[in-house]
């Protein structure tokens, strides 16, 4: 059988099925690939705990490149370099999370083992991913925290905004306006959220396919925090040339602006530069180009994790 004919036969992934299994684990605990890596340490955790061994040498590390971060925020004159250092700081852990999880299973001669469970390959595959995003999960709520704390200020610039490019607003009746004021900042911040959750998730995927493709523990995690950072700026820059050519080139030459377009995403840029229709149509385009890419990647890691 071609390639080409596994392919059709693959099962699709979506977002949301991603999101329930491997982010939130609400069918998780059903999954025995998954609660049987729950209850294993990650290879990436033996040197957290020699870090943690020496809190000094660590603490004094962390100092540092602190200090180091706050001059360079100092120099550039913008906060949002803090917030891309804790995107670094994710980017990071689960790229170094996931990177492992099918070649080391292949080193030791388990995967076979594994794939030969009733549920096959797209539930062990989901299974790895969700036991390896568990070990980082409290990292993941923390800045889940600081996402909705983003998304109420995203929510009131919009509010802010979006309406200035509206020339009817003296024509609509009071409670359509009414209704308009409470629902623009719930629906931006809703939006905002579901973008940051699946720009996530789509480089859990690229993790994961880079994990699957591997021939050996290093270049696993060399490929997977490259595929990580890849669609990150990928991303930005397609974003960024977007708006330039909606909003003017001179966008490009704001660092403030760019920084906060890396840290934020896409979907803040449209509130911002463009008028409601095209946000909506730019952001709903966003959304459907990452769900294919999802849905493409996932495909490809289940072709590549087959014996």
């Amino acid at each position: 059988m071609s390639w080409r004919h596994v392919a059709l036969r693959l099962p699709a992934l979506s977002s949301w099925k991603l999101f329930v299994h491997a982010l939130v684990f609400w069918d998780a605990f059903e999954n025995p690939v998954f609660l049987r890596d729950i209850n294993r340490q990650p290879i990436w955790y033996g040197l957290a705990r020699r870090f943690a061994a020496f809190p000094g040498l660590t603490l004094g590390l962390v100092g540092v490149l602190s200090l180091a971060w706050a001059l360079v925020a100092l120099y550039l004159g913008t906060l949002w370099v803090w917030l891309l250092l804790v995107l670094l700081l994710l980017v990071f852990m689960t790229s170094a999370a996931l990177g492992p999880i099918v070649v080391e299973e292949r080193a030791k001669g388990r995967w076979e083992v594994l794939l030969a469970t009733p549920d096959g390959v797209e539930s062990v595959l989901l299974g790895k991913v969700g036991g390896a995003l568990w070990w980082i999960r409290y990292l993941i709520i923390a800045l889940s925290a600081l996402l909705a704390l983003l998304a109420a200020g995203i929510g009131f610039i919009s509010l802010v905004l979006i309406p200035t490019g509206l020339t009817t607003l003296d024509d609509l009746p009071i409670f359509f306006l009414c209704g308009a004021a409470v629902a623009l900042p719930i629906t931006s911040a809703v939006l905002f959220v579901i973008d940051r959750t699946q720009q996530y998730l789509l480089m859990v995927v690229a993790a994961t396919a880079a994990s699957a493709s591997a021939a050996s523990m290093r270049a696993a995690f060399a490929t997977s925090a490259a595929a990580v950072l890849l669609v990150w700026v990928a991303e930005f820059v397609l974003a960024a040339t977007l708006l330039a050519l909606q909003a003017g080139a001179t966008r490009l030459s704001d660092l403030t602006y760019m920084l906060a377009l890396a840290a934020l995403g896409p979907t803040v840029g449209y509130i911002i530069d463009m008028d409601l229709p095209h946000a909506v149509l730019y952001a709903a385009g966003t959304l459907l180009l990452r769900e294919t890419l999802i849905d493409t990647l996932w495909r490809w890691s289940l072709r590549r994790a087959r014996p």
